[in-house]
């Protein structure tokens, strides 16, 4: 807090009491405006702040929705790539069963043939030991 001084001049015309008085109200009157310039910037402050709130309220909701609307067009984005990739890799389990199929085609005919040719020979001796048995 400043100190006031009074000049003595002025002292000595007003006396000591209308000076001290004079001290004390200016002392009072610089309280008051300082209590007041105080709650005029409180005030202004609080505005000021509930702006700033109300605006980033605001930039924050346009934010959100904006990060939402990417998240639907990436979801649908991977929902299509997803879609893209099962139907490929179901082609692929297709080609592969067909080519499964045909290998299990070739193997049976081949051991069907072995087993013909087994079977000839097999026949083939017992006749021979039978004609021999019986000759």
């Amino acid at each position: 807090m400043p100190y006031i001084s009074i000049p003595e001049s002025l002292r000595e015309r007003s006396g000591e009491d209308a000076s001290e008085s004079l001290v004390e109200m200016l002392n009072e009157f610089e309280k008051e405006n300082s209590q007041s310039i105080i709650e005029i910037t409180e005030k202004r402050f609080e505005k000021k702040l509930m702006e700033e709130i109300s605006n980033l309220g605001e930039r924050l909701i346009k934010s959100d929705l904006s990060i939402k609307e990417e998240l639907l067009k990436n979801d649908n984005s991977i929902k299509e790539e997803l879609k893209q990739s099962i139907s490929s890799i179901r082609e692929e389990m297709i080609r592969g069963k067909e080519s499964i199929r045909t290998e299990m085609h070739k193997i049976n005919s081949t051991t069907i043939k072995w087993m013909f040719l087994f079977w000839v020979g097999q026949i083939g001796v017992l006749l021979g030991i039978l004609f021999a048995f019986f000759k």
